[in-house]
């Protein structure tokens, strides 16, 4: 069980990193 919740916690970690990642592309696009 606390492996599921674990993994868990890391798919919506990664989604999390995914959209910062895109939005700091996103602002540097911009000031390029």
């Amino acid at each position: 069980m606390l492996a599921n919740i674990f993994k868990n916690e890391l798919a919506s970690v990664m989604q999390l990193a995914a959209i910062i990642l895109f939005v700091i592309v996103t602002v540097l696009s911009s000031f390029w």
